[in-house]
């Protein structure tokens, strides 16, 4: 009897599992025909949209310039289905093809009309779609037919830059390139002799400084390039030791002043390429003049006499020196 039992209490669990499979499989496909109704009545339904449309200018003469940008993109608001707008997304962004001899005249002029905008822009959608809104509304920018103007850039007294402590600012500041194009109507050119960098301030550089700078905007005229590679070499500081001899400066004809010693030693920070190099620019200097203001004294101060200014932070080992005065008599 237990077996028989066991067996129909098998049967009745499987069938049941069985009917709430079929229930789950059932209301699963109802949720799915809904949210397809749903997706169905959404996509069907009027919506407006922004969308990108391209810019691209043919049958350009090769001579002419814009002074100003014709832009390369409009923002275009639609009104359309929901179904339009999805196919939009599998598709390419749509491209506006502007002929530059329909809309450019002969006084240098290239305009382009809200209306003949929007006539132009509604040719690549559906013919239901409705166009809202096209920005920019219309595209209005001089052109010449003349040759460029070719001035240099003048960067040196607009930067203001400076090493920390433990860099300095070694070789030529630079620009790349240093001259430009410009293009515009003959009486505003024929004044303008050079093109002014935008001001750069930089303190404390830890590494060379490489930098895409603009240039100053002048009304009515194109700059070519707009921008400028600034190039601001900087290294790092390595301290160095060396023996530097001491100069007597303002002493009398036939005054002899023998210093002991006659050389001491400097430490200096030194830009790392130059670490190798001789130091022979360096200096220390005696001043006869603070002798002479006090005869009595045994020691001078010693200074650090000129330098090259890549040297940094030059301290010496003493700060005076014990000296001897001796006297020429030859000529007595």
């Amino acid at each position: 009897m237990g077996r028989p039992l066991d067996w129909l209490r098998k049967l009745g669990t499987v069938g049941t599992r069985a009917a709430r499979s079929r229930n789950l499989l059932l209301y699963l496909g109802f949720v799915g025909m809904a949210a397809a109704f749903w997706c169905f009545m959404s996509f069907n339904k009027v919506t407006q949209q922004d969308v990108i449309v391209n810019v691209m200018l043919v049958n350009k003469p090769m001579g002419a310039t814009f002074i100003s940008d014709v832009p390369t993109t409009l923002t275009v608001t639609v009104k359309d289905k929901g179904t339009a707008f999805l196919k939009m997304k599998f598709h390419r962004e749509p491209v506006l093809v502007l002929d530059f001899s329909r809309y450019a005249d002969d006084e240098g002029n290239f305009n382009v009309s809200n209306d003949q905008l929007m006539s132009e822009v509604k040719q690549l959608f559906r013919q239901e779609a409705t166009i809202v809104k096209v920005s920019p509304g219309s595209i209005t920018t001089p052109y010449t037919m003349l040759p460029g103007k070719r001035v240099p850039v003048s960067y040196l007294d607009e930067i203001s830059v400076q090493a920390d402590e433990q860099h300095a600012i070694y070789g030529e500041i630079s620009i790349t390139p240093d001259s430009v194009t410009l293009y515009g109507e003959p009486i505003k050119l024929v004044g303008i002799t050079e093109v002014k960098l935008s001001r750069v301030d930089n303190m404390a550089l830890d590494a060379t400084l490489e930098r895409d700078v603009p240039l100053v905007a002048i009304p009515g005229v194109r700059i070519e390039p707009r921008k400028v590679r600034l190039h601001v070499p900087v290294e790092a500081l390595i301290r160095k030791q060396r023996q530097v001899p001491i100069e007597v400066r303002n002493a009398p004809q036939g005054v002899h002043v023998i210093l002991f010693p006659s050389a001491i030693e400097a430490s200096f920070l030194v830009p790392q390429s130059l670490f190798k190099s001789s130091a022979d620019e360096i200096v220390a200097v005696v001043d006869y003049n603070d002798i002479a203001t006090n005869p009595q004294a045994s020691k001078v101060h010693v200074n650090v006499g000129e330098r090259r200014p890549y040297y940094h932070n030059i301290q010496l080992s003493v700060d005076s020196v014990e000296f001897i005065i001796e006297h020429d008599n030859s000529n007595n």
